[in-house]
């Protein structure tokens, strides 16, 4: 049941309207009155009347459509202030450039001018109706408001467009550069399964939804600048995400003033920039478009004549919530469920029509699970593979240690609260909120059930997001997503019951009787004050945030870190000299630009490094998770005793900080920015012994590697030391006549290939993590691998020269799920591109 379409509102308009269409196909110019029968002057009377109104109205309008390019070319302008304005900042932006100078001198001017619009605005609605009459217009033609809500996507998500990078935290930084990863892959024509790019080698993309990075990666090969590109995406995302939540509301409120209130609300929604730029949480953006695009296929699939095609794009929608993060994924297809479950009784006035509503929702979204499956169930089943599950050391589903429920409070309901170290939660908005629950509490006084849906995912969003548990998310703030938007569809109902309900009109009512306009036009100008106050509300709560801090990061080469733009770029001069990884214990974002600016491999992954080689990662570089509590090897030991495990690694450079006994190294460089590089002399790509020794996995590799006595000439050690009994070696050598020599050493993200030569049959150790899915072939042979104690990949290796070759395969179970994964895409496919019969083409042939 849907509220009921108001015929009399704004009905003045519509009546304006026909007489000026009336004026303008009239054929008599205004003048020619004394042309008429002498026996009709009333009829002259009204077609001069109809030719004056035309003008009048024509005025008007531009005088509406002027004011509003003001206030929009105002918003512009203050966007721009905010850049080397007097405001919050993360970063030092320096003096401000000639633009920045000329934005601030012209301030007052656009501020005087955007008050004028608004006063000019209020001046046209008073006298003549003409802000709401346009805004009616324009919402009467699909093609003016497509326009006009890419207008409104563009203006609030403007800041994207502003200079500066994403990259004020670590998420920043590795969310963009993880696509980069995929780009390399996916630039050969191979499915993103494993990059050896860092960590030694880590399976890329089979523990995480790669829908966005994918996405982002296909921009970047358009816009070189992968920076740029990410923000151009977040930006087509965020208007797109804007039309999407105007499609659900209206489709909810059968209001369109209603929903371009809701549209506005979330498009300015502060919480969008806390969590995607302050925090750099991008992978959040993809879930503002596809929840509320899931909840209007909802609506059409529940609707008592639903189309084959909406249940197959709800199914679609689905999956790539599911592929774009799995986490949000699921709670949005969980809380799209429940949504449908409250609505769908109230869509049918028979409990078996609901039921039948419901399976098929649940039909759709099912067949859109499978579609996503390969992403979903393998990571689950062979989660013990890698460090993933060390993110949850207490399970899926915790208690909140100590239950901070007042600091939880403050960093959703206020500003500062969300910009403390409880950050993940972040402000979501007063104004929604409020306006979100009179609204759901006003349709539920009157009686008109449209509403319960809406209002009953704020209430669950808001226990998640609040409650001393959390299940999936390392903390319950990110459930707030799902708060923001129930807000602001609420606020949309809020608007539609103002409009049409019963509550609207009792309040414009008594506004009526204080005055206003002319009697006629009374009505709607109350009403519209209404709804302009309902967004101004909002704007001051929303705008007086986003437009008061920088949290963008100030251009730099290469978007490197301060302290590492130097470094990058000394790399970068020796691209493809060595073929050794580079070693930046400091940071997470010092390192992880470095495959992709430099095409060297470094030490970082995105959480899920190969579980046996993650003990001996974490004695290079601090790295999370380490449920181990291993400590790493500071540089100066790393140059000292534990230097062995530099030649394990195959380190060619160390980056550290300034200042470091380490600088005084023969062939160390300490750039301007603080970085000092300091070479090792190159590491081991391959390690050969005659001996392989059983030796448990201690905690600190340093002793072990010490006990080998590695030879870095002759790339040969005493023993090597292995996890479990090997096969042994077809011929006995003495390790002093071993010798190992390496003549070619590739490397690209899903291949490594080394030319070698061995001088006797040997125990050989690739610096590459072990993992159970990677086939090692020597000269195209397959050989079995096995685990060094180091988690490194083992072999046996006879006498002479040989290539050996390391490719990443799929798992038996990942090779049918992803099949049976591209079924379910595949019947979704073909649902919503094959003809659907019209009802009348089929009574015909029946």
């Amino acid at each position: 049941m849907q509220p009921p379409a108001m015929p009399k509102f704004y009905a003045h308009h519509f009546q304006a309207l026909r007489n000026q269409i009336t004026a303008a196909a009239h054929s008599a110019p205004a003048n020619n009155a004394h042309f008429l029968p002498a026996r009709n002057p009333i009829a002259a009377v009204k077609d001069t009347a109809h030719a004056t109104e035309l003008p009048r109205a024509n005025r008007q309008q531009w005088v509406v459509a002027v004011a509003c390019a003001v206030l929009a070319l105002a918003y512009i302008h203050a966007e721009l202030y905010t850049v080397y304005g007097p405001f919050l900042r993360m970063r030092n932006w320096g003096p401000p450039p000639a633009w920045a100078l000329l934005v601030a001198g012209m301030r007052w001017p656009v501020r005087f001018a955007a008050l004028a619009a608004v006063l000019a605005l209020c001046a046209a609605e008073w006298r003549h109706g003409a802000f709401s009459s346009a805004v009616q217009n324009v919402l009467a033609s699909s093609r003016h408001t497509a326009a006009l809500l890419i207008g409104l996507g563009a203006l609030s998500g403007a800041y994207y467009l502003l200079p500066g990078t994403l990259t004020a935290s670590t998420d920043g930084i590795y969310y963009t550069t993880l696509a980069w990863l995929l780009r390399d892959i996916m630039a050969g024509g191979q499915l993103p399964i494993w990059t050896n790019w860092g960590d030694m080698g880590f399976p890329l993309m089979q523990f995480y939804s790669p829908l966005f990075f994918a996405t982002l990666a296909l921009v970047s090969s358009v816009v070189p600048n992968i920076w740029v590109a990410a923000k151009l995406l977040l930006f087509a995302l965020h208007v797109a995400s804007v039309a999407a939540m105007f499609a659900f509301v209206r489709r909810l409120s059968a209001s369109p003033l209603a929903a371009l209130c809701a549209a506005a609300a979330f498009g300015c929604a502060y919480y969008r920039y806390h969590n995607i730029v302050f925090v750099g949480k991008l992978v959040m953006a993809p879930t503002f478009l596809l929840w509320p695009l899931q909840l209007l296929l909802v609506e059409h699939v529940l609707s008592a004549q639903p189309s084959r095609r909406a249940g197959a794009a709800l199914g679609l929608v689905s999956a790539a919530a599911l592929a774009a993060h799995v986490y949000f994924g699921f709670y949005a297809s969980i809380f799209a469920a429940l949504y449908g479950l409250v609505r769908a009784p109230t869509l049918h006035s028979s409990p078996a029509q609901a039921a039948r509503a419901i399976m098929r929702q649940a039909g759709w979204m099912a067949l859109g699970v499978l579609g996503a499956l390969f992403y979903t169930l393998p990571a689950a089943l062979e989660i013990g593979l890698t460090t993933q599950g060390g993110w949850y050391p207490g399970g899926y589903v915790q208690r909140v240690a100590g239950w901070p429920v007042r600091e939880i409070f403050a960093a959703l309901f206020t500003w500062e609260g969300g910009q403390s170290r409880w950050w993940q939660w972040g402000y979501v908005g007063n104004s929604i909120l409020l306006l979100a629950a009179a609204g759901g509490l006003a349709a539920a006084a009157s009686r008109r059930p449209y509403a319960r849906g809406a209002l009953l995912l704020l209430i669950v969003g808001l226990f998640f997001s609040i409650g001393p548990y959390t299940a999936l998310f390392s903390s319950q703030g990110q459930f707030a997503v799902f708060v923001v938007i129930s807000a602001c569809v609420g606020t949309g109902v809020f608007v539609a019951e103002l409009e049409a309900g019963p509550m609207g009109a009792r309040i414009v009512r008594r506004l009526c009787k204080l005055g206003g306009p002319a009697r006629a036009q009374r009505t709607q100008f109350w009403t519209t004050a209404l709804v302009a106050a309902v967004g101004a509300m909002i704007a001051f709560d929303m705008l007086r945030h986003t437009l008061f801090v920088n949290f963008q990061v100030p251009p730099s080469v290469n978007a490197s870190p301060e302290n590492r733009a130097d470094a990058h770029a000394w790399l970068m001069a020796r691209r493809g000299t060595g073929d050794g990884r580079v070693l930046d214990q400091t940071a997470p974002e010092n390192g992880w630009q470095v495959p992709m600016l430099a095409g060297m491999p470094g030490f970082e992954n995105n959480g899920d490094s190969p579980v046996m080689a993650a003990p001996f990662l974490r004695n290079l570089r601090p790295s999370g998770p380490n449920p181990w509590g291993i400590r790493a090897h500071t540089p100066a030991e790393l140059f000292g005793e534990a230097f062995p495990l530099l030649l394990l690694a195959n380190v060619d450079y160390v980056i550290t900080d300034a200042p470091t006994p380490l600088a005084k190294r023969a062939g160390a460089v300490q750039t301007a920015d603080g970085a000092v590089i300091v070479p090792t002399g190159g590491g081991l790509p391959m390690l050969a012994s005659v001996t392989a020794r059983v030796e448990p996995p201690p905690l600190y590799f340093a002793p072990l590697a010490n006990a080998m006595q590695i030879a870095p000439g002759t790339a040969t050690a005493k023993f090597l030391p292995v996890r479990a009994q090997v096969a042994a070696l077809p011929a006995t050598t003495n390790s002093a006549e071993l010798a190992l020599t390496v003549h070619a050493h590739t490397m690209r993200s899903q291949l490594v290939q080394l030319d070698y030569t061995l001088s006797a049959p040997a125990y050989v150790q690739l610096s590459y993590a072990y993992y159970p899915y990677l086939q090692i072939s020597v000269d195209g042979a397959p050989v079995p691998a096995f685990p060094t104690t180091f988690g490194m990949l083992g072999f046996n290796s006879p006498a002479g020269r040989h290539v050996a070759t390391v490719v990443p395969l799929l798992s038996p179970l990942r090779q049918w799920i992803g099949l049976l994964n591209l079924g379910a895409l595949l019947a979704l496919l073909l649902a919503l591109l094959w003809p659907q019969v019209r009802p009348v083409q089929a009574a015909a042939a029946e």
